[in-house]
């Protein structure tokens, strides 16, 4: 059953709870007032026939002729009476499937009218209105007994009317209440039908509900946690892309040169070659072997810095520098390096790797007669460092794919300088785990120039002991 369905049951069921009340308390008090009614009659018939017998027999008159002339002068239906004396009847008009049990009960000898209602065997309601009447001749008992029937019986047809009205307002309130019902659930009825379109992949769903009540607030949340499945989901395609596309460069990495020292290995021990042919050979498996071992230690590296983040310290930036010369290999062009006295908060080993990274991408671009520099500089708090060169440069379209792995803009040129295309995706891991990242700025045959900033840092004793002993 549904939740409308369920709110409109549970509304009708309790708009006939109340119904029924206020019907049985209705009914119980217009009975009860009847009720009243009867027994105010039936004491003003005893009075009018207790004042008719005082008349009558005061002058002598018999309580038998006196009962039958005054039953003789009704028009309508006969009054049902009787007279006692000493509990014995003398005349009784009384139904006579009222017992003696039932009369006993009217019969207390007290001068005032007593009413009672009792049963006949029958079942009929009868009202007893019984008293006391002082005559010359002695003391009699006077009863006067009302039929109730007719209560009765407007009760039951009062009752069923008030049944039949009810049954038919609370059909109608029934519908209604089905109506405002589903109309009030249908932003429910949305969210559910836009939960089972996200489940089924729609993830650009959205509610946007405009209720001006909770319902507007879930849908607002809802529609949120949509949002964030949806970026989930999205960055989720963009792991699963970008690792394929890593395994395919990779394996394209691995499968030419392999497969180009797999045949001069085999031309090696294969028949005799000439010597400059073997010599060839073995350079180059010499080659692409020194380039594979390149290419596993950036590997290797990439998947350490994928681990927990480095702890940054204050780190000379002198210091760093000039472990970055002694680590550069001799060629031209030779890259000039700074003296700038600043400390930034960084990782030093990992920082000279970042800046070995960008000096020989830079060295690589740029020819013998080209300069290659490096700049430091404080800004607002920051230090600013950038690698600059007057290589080739790097075109527009590519500047946004330089830091993914294996992406070259020169393929052949790097192949032959022996670049493994994860250099540059390195760097970036490592300016990301400073907080920072790379900007490049390039003119295609003026150079390029990456910058990336670094928190400063206020002198410490390590910085100073790493300097001295640099």
């Amino acid at each position: 059953m549904k939740f409308a369905e369920k709110l409109s049951l549970a509304l009708t069921l309790l708009l006939a709870a109340l119904l029924t009340v206020y019907t049985v308390w209705t009914q119980d008090r217009q009975f009860s007032a009847d009720l009243q009614a009867a027994a105010a009659q039936a004491r003003a018939a005893w009075e009018q026939e207790r004042y008719a017998m005082q008349t009558t027999l005061e002058s002598g008159g018999d309580v038998t002729a006196w009962a039958s002339g005054y039953q003789g002068s009704h028009s309508g239906a006969p009054a049902r009476l009787a007279v006692y004396e000493n509990g014995r009847a003398q005349y009784s008009t009384l139904p006579a499937a009222l017992g003696q049990d039932e009369l006993a009960k009217a019969l207390d000898g007290s001068g005032q009218p007593q009413i009672t209602l009792v049963r006949d065997e029958r079942g009929t309601r009868v009202l007893l209105a019984a008293g006391t009447v002082i005559l010359p001749d002695g003391v009699r008992t006077l009863v006067h007994a009302q039929m109730l029937d007719d209560v009765w019986a407007a009760r039951g047809a009062r009752l069923r009317t008030a049944l039949a009205a009810e049954a038919a307002l609370l059909a109608l309130a029934a519908l209604l209440c089905r109506y405002l019902c589903r109309r009030l659930t249908r932003p429910l009825a949305q969210l559910e039908a836009a939960s089972r379109e996200i489940a089924a992949g729609d993830y650009a769903r959205r509610t946007a509900l405009h209720t001006g009540d909770e319902l507007e607030s879930l849908s607002a949340s809802f529609d949120e946690m949509a949002g964030a499945v949806q970026e989930k989901i999205e960055a989720l395609e963009n792991s699963v892309r970008a690792r394929d596309d890593f395994v395919a460069a990779f394996t394209h990495e691995l499968k030419t040169p392999v497969t180009s020292m797999l045949g001069y290995a085999d031309l090696l021990r294969g028949a005799e070659t000439q010597a400059e042919t073997r010599r060839l050979a073995a350079q180059y498996i010499y080659h692409e072997s020194e380039r594979l071992e390149a290419l596993g230690g950036k590997l290797m590296a990439l998947m350490r810095l994928n681990g927990e983040p480095p702890a940054l310290r204050p780190v000379a930036l002198d210091a760093v520098l000039r472990r970055l010369r002694r680590a550069l290999p001799p060629g031209a062009p030779e890259p000039a390096l700074p003296l700038c006295g600043l400390t930034v908060k960084a990782d030093a080993d990992l920082l000279v790797d970042l800046l070995y990274n960008l000096v020989q991408n830079a060295r690589a671009a740029t020819p013998a007669d080209g300069r290659v520099w490096v700049e430091a500089a404080e800004q607002n708090g920051r230090v600013a460092l950038c690698v600059c060169d007057t290589g080739c440069g790097v075109p527009a379209a590519d500047l946004p794919h330089l830091c993914e792995a294996f992406y070259r803009v020169d393929k052949s040129r790097a192949r032959q300088q022996g670049g493994s295309g994860l250099g540059l995706a390195l760097c970036a891991r490592i300016a990301a785990l400073h907080g920072t990242q790379l900007c490049f700025e390039s003119e295609v045959g003026r150079g390029t120039a990456v910058r990336l900033t670094l928190a400063a840092a206020q002198p410490a004793k390590e910085a100073e002991r790493d300097e001295k002993e640099v």
